[in-house]
Parts: structure tokens; sequence; C-alpha cells
């Protein structure tokens, strides 16, 4: 029997025993608190495919001891991903990551799409796990899809159809090396992308634009200052030259909220999304 470890036993780490189970695999589950201990854990990681890492964990001596005997560290994302794939799924991924806003702009982009008349549903940092989604929602036509800088550290195949990162601001420093290490592993998002999909791209971020020649997928840019593919004009959101919404008329207030409403903009222009269908949802 196929055999795996998952190492904590969250939202994310629940998920992927239940995927994994599903697919036949025998699962040793570890943690400190609700299950086997880590140090009883080093002496079970003989035949271990894989390791699952919930992305709250540090990479503390148990999990530097896995990465010493060679075995693979993935993050339920990941699996999840995989799952897809192999099951042949035309269920769109749709990323989202940044230091701020990216909840809002996960469960508004899954509220805009459904009101449009798709099937979608929200997943990841938002509380629920992509698995568990995966295996309680069929016929999903889009996830909106909320990652962390945790999330996005052990990608191998993960290729969303739309990424982007909302904005990128010193966070985290207590678990990377440095602010350019967590900057880094949030453009994770978009490693595997092609030219056939998408990146919407914040122009207005210095850290962004610094990292946007290693982005390989069609980029989609918005601005709240600058002429972009969507940016706001004379108090309106715009593109091209057609005023889509009023900034005044936006339910959501701030200059935060502005940032994220450009970004789900985008995802619905992509889309071509029916404006007028759209836009209600933001008043």
């Amino acid at each position: 029997m196929k055999k795996a470890m998952i190492y904590g036993l969250g939202i994310s780490g629940t998920g992927a025993k239940e995927l994994l189970e599903k697919e036949g695999y025998e699962i040793i589950v570890v943690d400190d608190k609700k299950a086997m201990r880590s140090e009883e854990a080093l002496n079970h990681l003989d035949g271990i495919e894989f390791f699952i890492k919930s992305p709250g964990i540090p990479y503390n001596n148990f999990v530097k001891e896995v990465q010493k005997r060679g075995i693979k560290i993935l993050d339920e994302i990941e699996i999840a991903y995989n799952y897809m794939i192999e099951k042949g799924m035309k269920t769109k991924i749709i990323a989202i990551t940044g230091t701020n806003g990216k909840s809002t702009t996960t469960a508004k982009i899954s509220d805009m799409l459904n009101h449009a008349g798709y099937r979608a549903a929200y997943a990841g940092n938002i509380g629920r796990s992509l698995s568990e989604v995966l295996l309680k929602e069929k016929d999903l036509d889009f996830i909106s899809l909320e990652l962390s800088s945790f999330q996005l550290e052990n990608i191998e195949n993960f290729k969303p159809y739309i990424s982007m990162i909302i904005n990128m601001g010193p966070d985290h420093i207590e678990r990377y090396n440095s602010f350019d290490e967590y900057y880094d592993t949030k453009f994770n998002i978009t490693k595997n992308q092609t030219e056939d999909l998408y990146f919407i791209e914040n122009i207005d971020d210095v850290e962004i634009e610094k990292r946007a020649k290693q982005i390989k997928a069609k980029r989609i840019s918005v601005s709240k200052f600058k002429k972009a593919d969507i940016f706001v004009k004379n108090d309106k959101i715009c593109h091209g030259e057609n005023s889509i919404i009023d900034v005044d008329k936006l339910s959501l207030k701030g200059i935060h909220n502005l940032e994220n409403t450009l970004f789900m903009v985008a995802t619905a222009e992509i889309f071509t999304i029916d404006r007028e269908k759209f836009t209600r949802i933001f008043y």
C-alpha cells in the first residue's frame, strides 16, 4: 500500500488526509497535540512516499530530518492540484496571494462568478482546504484559491489559470531569512504558468515590478494611479477608454478595497463576463 505522512492536523492536513485515503494511501498522522508525536514519528519514516507539512508549521528539527532523509515534502495545495490533473477535472483555478486583501478578493471573486452564472467556490487560506472542496463540490467551473506564502513554499506542478499577487509588504520575517526570500516565495504562484495563462499584475507595487520579468503568463496590468489594462481615472475604474464602475459607488471603501476591486474587475474582463452582471456585486 502507498504510504504518506501528514504533519499537522489542521484544515489543510485534514483535507489532505481525506483525499489521500480516498485514493488508497495509508496515512500516518503526526501532530504533537492531536496524534502521534514528532519524536515517535522519526521511527516511522521508512517507506514514506511523500511528507505533507501543514503550512503553519516551521522547518523545525523534525522537518529537517525528513529533508535529510530525502523524503519529498509537499503542501496540501500541491496534492490537491495533482489530484485534479489525474482525474481530468476541468475546473479552473484562480490563485490569489498578497500581504493584504487576499481574503476579501478571494471571497468576492467567488461571489462574482456565481452571480454571473458560473459554479464557483472559494478555498485555501480562507478556511476550507482545496482538498475538501474538490471532494465535496462537484462540477465546479472555478475555484478561487487564497494562498499564503507558507502554502507556496513547496510548489512543484501547481499551475493556476489566473494568478495574482495583490501587493507585497514586509511580513513573516520570523519564517524567512530576508524579506526578499518572502517576496520570492510569493512569486511561486506563477512559476509554472505559461503564456496561455494569466497573471494580474499590480504595477503600483515596487516588489512585484522588480520580479515582473520572470512572469511567463500573459500579464494583465492594474493600477490605482497609472494607465494600465484596468486603472482608475477621474474616480472611475476603466478598461481602455471604457468606464466600468464609479469609485464612489463601491460598497467597500478605502484604498485597499479599491485595489482589491481592480483585481476582481480584471478577472471578470479575462472571462468577458457581461459587465452589467458583475458590477452589481460591488454596489
